[in-house]
């Protein structure tokens, strides 16, 4: 339901059937075989000829059998642990110990990352705390029977042989996410797979299993089970997605909303007078939606893209009824609000400063709009009010809002200020002092402040250059005349 509910929504955009169509593209022109890169095959042949099973396993393998260029690798073995690291050692491998209770250890080989993780089974218990047991075993398919989807449950040896035992290939080929086997067991092992079954069908294009979809509905009660720190972490790399829209519908129609953030469930009830300037009369969390839609087409920052989900939180508490016109000082209310939600989410102290700047100010750029403000005079504004960082922040946020490309040429301008501001100011209190014949004295700062700012907003280059301006512009006689010096 969710997916055609979406289609629909997004129409002509970049939605699912678009990304899905590219993906499965992709998957077709390399089927059966992938390379191996050299310094992998390496570590493979060597576990191999001390007569252990190895595979490469997981991501790697996807994105391989998709055209894309892994980052790294993960590596699935017979051998137990400590023996891994003494066969590598042996053979001039530097080895180090990357969570060596669940069995993986690690080496970097002509700067290709490599985790070596012994074959395993895995169990989340809930009197056992939020840690999996874990049982390492000689069996390949155990491993894989443990993993969490069939799309990353692919297996290629050191000749490129994609191994297949639980119709992954036939799901990255259809556009599927679906869970290894049970999906209620699945699920019971370790909860926060529910919702990185959603950040991969954002990740991807891909649509989710209906029954591995209908157990996440059923069973998103047991993600509280999942510290917030793991949740957290699914969100941020949600972000990162180039379908983070796609995410929150999904989080929303999957029901984790319920935990994650249930003010969703408010934002999906109030909704626009259709007579709103720039609304259509669509909920706050559809409006939520679109923004976010058009953040992802531009590749807008993860970070931005959280203000965004955030940034109209407050107006279920300010609307005047179901249907609202007006949401009056939401801003400022939904501000407070987002700050709960991020230190619930266990976001930094910095990141939630960040966030909560954009979403206090991400009306300003629309009340300067209004006044038909010049989108450089705009971005200038900005700058000084609220600094770079959030003068971008909230100029992303007012372009998702509504679309204008006026806030895009207003971006690129506070882009050029911030790196502007780099510059070391062409002119010191000396050059003014002797230019206009004055003692030391507050003014002289004054004078030097006002210079640097005409230097940063019209990119002066030279010293007489800045001089002639700020004489022409009145800038010094201004300064001269507040401490009756003219």
């Amino acid at each position: 339901m969710v997916v055609e509910e979406l289609r629909r929504r997004v129409g002509g955009g970049r939605g699912v059937d678009a990304r899905r169509a590219e993906v499965v593209g992709e998957v077709r022109r390399v089927v059966g075989y992938i390379r191996i890169p050299e310094p992998v095959r390496r570590v493979m042949e060597v576990l191999r000829r001390y007569g252990y099973e190895v595979y490469a396993v997981g991501g790697a393998v996807r994105d391989s059998l998709m055209g894309r260029e892994p980052h790294d690798w993960d590596l699935a073995t017979s051998c137990p642990p400590s023996v891994v690291m003494d066969i590598l050692r042996r053979e001039g491998f530097k080895v180090y110990e990357k969570g060596i209770e669940f069995g993986t250890v690690a080496t970097n080989v002509d700067g290709t990352e490599i985790e070596i993780t012994t074959f395993r089974r895995e169990m989340y218990r809930e009197d056992r705390g939020r840690k999996p047991i874990v049982e390492f075993s000689t069996s390949v398919e155990d491993d894989v029977r443990r993993r969490d989807f069939t799309v990353n449950a692919l297996l290629a040896d050191a000749d490129g042989r994609v191994i297949d035992l639980v119709g992954g290939l036939r799901d990255l080929l259809d556009g599927v996410i679906r869970f290894v086997g049970d999906p209620a067991e699945r699920i019971r092992e370790d909860p926060l797979r529910m919702l990185r079954a959603l950040r991969f069908a954002a990740k991807l294009g891909f649509e989710i299993d209906p029954a591995s979809y209908e157990a996440i509905r059923s069973r998103w009660s047991e993600l509280r089970r999942v510290s917030w720190e793991r949740i957290r972490d699914e969100i941020l790399k949600a972000a990162e997605t180039p379908m983070f829209h796609y995410f929150v519908w999904l989080l929303y129609d999957s029901n984790l909303y319920r935990y994650v953030m249930p003010e969703l469930e408010e934002m999906d009830r109030v909704r626009h007078a259709p007579d709103t300037p720039n609304h259509y009369g669509e909920s706050v969390l559809e409006h939520t939606i679109d923004v976010l839609q058009r953040l992802d087409e531009i590749g807008a920052p993860p970070l931005v893209k959280i203000a965004a989900l955030l940034h109209d939180v407050g107006k279920p508490l300010v609307a005047e009824g179901e249907v609202s016109k007006s949401f009056h000082r939401h801003e400022v209310v939904g501000a407070e609000r987002a700050r709960e939600i991020l230190r619930r989410w266990r976001m930094s102290g910095r990141d939630i400063d960040r966030i909560v700047a954009a979403v206090r100010w991400h009306m300003l750029p629309h009340q300067y709009a209004v006044q038909d403000m010049d989108p450089k005079e705009m971005a200038r504004r900005l700058f000084a009010k609220l600094g770079p960082e959030t003068a971008m922040d909230v100029l992303y946020i007012a372009y998702g809002d509504t679309g204008d490309p006026r806030y895009l040429e207003a971006l690129r301008e506070v882009q050029r200020l911030a790196e502007a501001r780099e510059r070391k100011p062409l002119v010191t209190g000396y050059d003014i002092m002797r230019r206009y014949g004055l003692k030391p004295g507050p003014w002289i700062g004054e004078i030097k402040q006002a210079l640097y700012e005409l230097q940063l907003t019209r990119n002066i280059t030279s010293k007489e250059q800045l001089f002639e301006e700020a004489e022409k512009e009145g800038v010094v006689q201004r300064i001269l005349m507040k401490y009756g010096l003219s």
